[in-house]
């Protein structure tokens, strides 16, 4: 605006297009899902174009009446955003807890071709499948550690013949080159969150970026103060995994 534990590839959770007081669930899912993905980064931001308002517009029409709050909250944001041609509009609170909101009707109601269930631990992802289908994923994700936890998927770019570890000890700049952001959740300690973004066939990876001994609160380390500890993919927080 989202895997080394291994297991059997999940099987399809489509379900049939439903209608909801206030909207069109199928129809919403879609639009809904077409706003993020053309709200992933300032370069997409900025090409919305006159496709914006329309894309909005049937967004919010299509809304079951029971999220019609947060939708309100996503979309005025995302209007914003795309206005300004920066993501600034989405750091807030209330966007945070409308997203996750919305991502959690989103896994309990949109049609999907994979349902995932991870756990997030001190410092590990439980529960991810080595196989993915392609198609649209939707994932659910529960801290059962004590410090925060996040998953953001990534995709290695075609033709990149490097391995993830690889990839990893490159320099910033360089590894960015080689992977794609796909989609990200977070959860504080004894909570869930849910996330749902379209996967192609191809390598993908799973990292969790906050530091050791992070807490909820912070702090936030003081200007050239390093952060509390690695962060914990390093710590082995990081699970790769193919979708077909």
């Amino acid at each position: 605006m989202a895997v080394s534990c291994g297991g059997a590839k999940p099987n399809s959770t489509a379900k049939s297009p439903k209608k909801e007081a206030g909207g069109d669930v199928a129809a919403f899912c879609d639009g809904y899902i077409e706003m993020v993905q053309a709200s992933d980064s300032e370069e997409e931001l900025r090409s919305l174009g006159e496709k914006a308002d329309a894309l909005f517009d049937e967004v919010e029409a299509n809304a079951p009446q029971e999220v019609s709050g947060p939708v309100g909250v996503v979309v005025d944001a995302t209007r914003q955003a795309a206005a300004e041609g920066t993501p600034e509009a989405f750091m807030s609170r209330e966007f945070d807890v409308a997203v996750n909101e919305l991502n959690s009707y989103m896994f309990d109601n949109c049609e999907s071709d994979a349902k995932l269930d991870v756990t997030g631990v001190e410092y590990a992802f439980e529960g991810v499948p080595d196989t993915v289908s392609a198609g649209r994923v939707a994932l659910r994700f529960t801290n059962d550690g004590d410090q925060p936890h996040e998953f953001i998927v990534f995709r290695k770019n075609d033709g990149v013949t490097e391995s993830f570890d690889e990839i990893l000890e490159l320099p910033e700049g360089q590894s960015e080159e080689r992977m794609t952001f796909v989609g990200a959740t977070f959860a504080d300690p004894g909570e869930s969150n849910a996330a749902v973004f379209e996967a192609e066939a191809g390598e993908y990876i799973a990292l969790c970026f906050f530091p050791v001994g992070a807490t909820v609160e912070g702090p936030e380390p003081e200007e050239g103060e390093g952060p509390p500890g690695p962060d914990h993919w390093v710590e082995g927080m990081r699970s790769e995994f193919t979708v077909e």
